[in-house]
């Protein structure tokens, strides 16, 4: 492949990226309202510089609510992306952690196992 097709191969993976987290961005609002006080902000820079596709938060009776979404418009879903989800997790100290997939993903059971294990919930969606 020559270097201009490769760049444009480059090119559109990340657009499709882009828009795939841009899809999901109306599923996380129905699931984290803002009139139950919900924040969002995308693409927020954590502590290591780690940046997370989605970091939410609320304050409600005092106590801080945060969560982690990250967008993964893969083939097939490793547990090094569930890695990378707990990561952000930890590093937030978010108490909910998903990452939304496209219908066409592969999930193989033991990646399954071991989200939930981390207590990490995938999110299938009709992208």
């Amino acid at each position: 492949m020559k270097s201009g097709e490769l760049s444009r191969a480059i090119r559109k993976m990340k657009r499709e990226s882009v828009e795939f987290e841009d899809y999901i961005y109306p599923n996380l609002r129905r699931k984290f309202p803002e009139h139950l006080g919900w924040n969002i902000d995308q693409e927020r820079i954590l502590k290591d510089g780690a940046r997370a596709d989605y970091c939410l938060w609320r304050v409600k009776y005092g106590k801080r609510e945060r969560a982690v979404a990250e967008a993964k418009n893969v083939s097939v879903l490793t547990k090094a992306h569930i890695d990378q989800v707990d990561r952000y997790a930890r590093k937030y100290h978010a108490s909910y952690r998903l990452v939304y997939i496209p219908s066409k993903t592969n999930v193989d059971k033991t990646v399954r196992e071991y989200a939930n294990e981390l207590d990490i919930d995938i999110v299938r969606t009709r992208f």
